[in-house]
């Protein structure tokens, strides 16, 4: 436990941290450079692009891996949808931010629920899996499987599927 303590550098106040071409923000940190890891705490903000951020109340940040687990009222947005979930991982090598406790992404006058989903930042193609429910002003779909484009706002259909509308 002593060894780990040694590793361990404190933040606080205002954290603002850059690894590679990402900025992290935080009130406090827990920096390990010899594991090349942190842990954020309070009102974390990333910022992978200059169309993407992520908003968390804490970050586990794996330097080697490049990957970043979100807890607490997640919340990512870009120019095209916002999603909000209690838990994402964000890879950053591959720009696919994905959840399996349920989460809600808005995009225009859809919102679309499900259990399990994969947002591919760069495409801005959403996959849900589980429990997928799409809410229009003109209908609400479930299905099993879904696949969405948030820039041309079609939904692909891959499984069993009910449509209630007009």
């Amino acid at each position: 436990d002593d060894q780990f303590k040694k590793n361990i550098q404190r933040l606080i106040g205002n954290v603002v941290m850059l690894h590679d071409s990402t900025y992290f923000y935080c009130d406090s940190a827990w920096l390990n450079r010899k594991e090349n890891n942190f842990r954020a705490f309070s009102n974390v903000h990333i910022v992978p692009s200059d169309t993407l951020e992520i908003f968390s109340d804490s970050l586990n940040y794996d330097g080697f891996t490049k990957i970043a687990d979100l807890y607490g009222n997640v919340m990512l947005r870009d120019n095209r949808a916002t999603l909000t979930t209690d838990h994402l991982t964000y890879d950053r090598n591959t720009r696919i931010a994905y959840y399996n406790s349920g989460a809600v992404i808005v995009s225009d006058t859809n919102v679309l629920t499900s259990t399990i989903g994969h947002y591919y930042t760069d495409t801005k193609e959403v996959y849900f899996r589980e429990n997928v429910v799409l809410t229009n002003p003109d209908y609400i779909m479930k299905s099993d499987t879904l696949k969405y484009n948030t820039v041309s706002k079609i939904a692909w259909f891959f499984g069993p599927s009910t449509i209630v509308g007009e």
